[in-house]
């Protein structure tokens, strides 16, 4: 009797742990799917624009290393590539020039917990994550494996 209570609560304890993490990844995913939604703008026109604003969703980490950055491309306007560019392209579109089409990308989950999202061109961006009990803050971002916050700290300081 011993062996099966302890047997099901080892099941009990494993289903919840399930269900939360699954829980998380779709928060984490629908979280992603609202940076995106927000972050495209229509003109008069009707022309779609992309923005690159990631400071309603970043944790108070990201929020420094975007703080950093904007200090220093504002203080050097014009004299070098912004601090928030990783390898010439913008974090939330890998892309200078996306191509804004938010129903042809496709969201999952990395084996490292992070949100994979394939944009509608051959480019990919992960988003590094961490959530609370109803909603998620974006600890960083990467491209090609590059960190946005790495990267805003080693190329956003006074050349000497």
């Amino acid at each position: 009797m011993k062996k099966f209570i302890t047997l099901l609560s080892c099941v009990v304890l494993s289903t919840v742990s399930i269900n939360t993490f699954a829980g998380d990844n779709a928060l984490k995913i629908r979280t992603i799917k609202q940076l995106y939604k927000n972050n495209v703008r229509v003109d008069a026109d009707g022309m779609k624009w992309a923005t690159d604003d990631l400071t309603g969703y970043a944790d108070d980490g990201l929020l420094h290393a975007i703080k950093v950055a904007n200090a220093f491309d504002n203080s050097h306007r014009g004299e070098y590539e912004s601090c928030l560019a990783v390898n010439g392209s913008l974090p939330v579109w890998s892309s200078q020039d996306p191509i804004i089409n938010l129903s042809a990308m496709k969201y999952l989950i990395t084996n490292k917990g992070r949100v994979k999202v394939k944009l509608p061109y051959p480019a990919n961006v992960e988003y590094a994550l961490s959530c609370g009990k109803n909603s998620c803050r974006i600890s960083d971002v990467f491209q090609d494996n590059i960190s946005l916050i790495e990267s805003i700290f080693k190329g956003c300081k006074e050349p000497y």
